[in-house]
This record gives structure tokens, sequence and C-alpha cells, in this order.
């Protein structure tokens, strides 16, 4: 299971094994709610997070993805990718994974709380910009 303290050591995408609560992985996953694209939300703008949740829509098009996250029954939160320019290698990899993701599946997300006018989700005036995901 894919440890926080040597995460840099993993690809930034790809699939886990089993959790089965044989290991910790020393994150700390934040709630949907908590997330806002204001200063004063709890996870605001620049913030990094770790989420979980079930991949509730995907949108992928050209170098472009777009997801959006579902914790409990109706927070919901978009995360996007876009292809790097710098790293073309690395991002083409990133949403060639990203295409393999469907509906429902359950996913752990590191990401960028950005601010967005976001219809799509419950949460409408932030979005994370993903780093991580499994």
């Amino acid at each position: 299971y894919l440890s926080a303290s040597e995460q840099e050591s993993y690809e930034p995408m790809g699939d886990m094994s089993v959790v089965m609560s044989r290991s910790r992985s020393g994150r700390e996953f934040v709630n949907v709610g908590d997330i806002g694209g204001s200063d004063d939300a709890k996870y605001g703008p620049g913030k990094t997070v770790w989420l979980r949740g079930r991949l509730n829509s995907i949108r992928v098009k050209g170098g472009s993805c777009f997801l959006v996250l579902r914790q409990n029954s109706f927070d919901t939160v978009q995360a996007c990718f876009f292809k790097d320019k710098e790293n073309p290698e690395q991002s083409a990899k990133m949403i060639k994974y990203l295409k393999t993701l469907t509906t429902e599946s359950m996913v752990d997300l590191e990401g960028t709380v950005t601010t967005a006018d976001v219809r799509s989700a419950s949460i409408q005036d932030a979005e994370l910009f993903i780093k991580r995901i499994h």
C-alpha cells in the first residue's frame, strides 16, 4: 500500500492493491464540503489536499480531463488535469491512465485547490488540480 512518507518514489498515478485495512498510509483525507474557493474556507485556494471518493463522472478530451468526485450522496467536487508542455511524456501517461477509470470507481486523489466557476458539482467556487491519483 502506498505510504505517504514514500510517495515521491511512486508513480503519480496507477491502481493500488486492495487495502483491506492491513496498513495505514499516513494520509489525512479531507471532506469535500470543507473545500472552497474563498480564503475563509477550511481548505481554500493554494492548499494541497488528499481526497477519497467515488468517481461520479469523467470527461477526457484531447489534452484535458475533468472528473467529478462524490463523497456521501450529495457532496461533489470537480478535479481537472491538463497536458503539461514541460513534461509531455508524463502528462500523456496520466491522461492515458485517467481514460481507464470508470464511473463509481473509488479513487484517492491529491490535488491543489484553485478558484473556479463550476456548474457540474456541489462545490461551485473551487476545483482541484490533480497532482496524484490512485
